[in-house]
């Protein structure tokens, strides 16, 4: 049902939220996408996270999300993203749609319009451009945090070394 599926949702996101904190108290680092509006980011939770948080709104037909049904048009897709450090969401700066283009529809057909819809299932999966536009930040942020020099990087990929207690 709905009310189930919602409260799995919220279960989900509290336990995302708890992974963030952890990620942040031990110097790591996340990435969150969720649609424009949603929920999640109005949860408690996310709510303390917020002020160590960098986040971002961006249009998915700007990162080359198309229908997969013929004419294959653009899929708007507001999305926002949370994380934790700029230079993972720097490269989605911008991209905001013109509207120079027709976009399908996600979900079903609407009757008596004769629109292109996109399958929601389908619009789930991130497009090929957004997933490299975020591996591009993802490592700039890792070469930023281990120069070449640093035999760290060849190792164990810690953003920070735990000191051992002397007994």
């Amino acid at each position: 049902t709905w009310a189930r599926s919602r409260d799995n949702s919220l279960h989900l996101g509290e336990l995302a939220a708890a992974v963030a904190e952890r990620q942040l108290k031990d110097g790591r680092h996340w990435l969150v996408e969720q649609p424009q509006g949603s929920a999640l980011f109005t949860s408690p939770a996310w709510a303390r996270l917020k002020p160590r948080s960098c986040r971002i709104v961006f249009d998915q037909c700007q990162t080359g999300l198309r229908s997969l049904q013929h004419p294959f048009l653009p899929v708007k897709k507001p999305t926002e993203m949370w994380a934790s450090h700029p230079v993972l969401l720097k490269r989605l700066e911008g991209k905001v749609c013109d509207h120079s283009h027709e976009h399908a529809l996600i979900g079903k057909t609407i009757l008596n319009q004769h629109r292109s819809t996109a399958n929601s299932k389908q619009m789930q999966v991130w497009p090929q451009q957004l997933c490299q536009l975020l591996a591009s930040g993802i490592q700039e942020l890792f070469e930023d945090h281990y120069p070449k020099n640093d035999k760290r990087k060849q190792s164990h990929c810690h953003f920070t070394e735990k000191k051992k207690n002397k007994t």
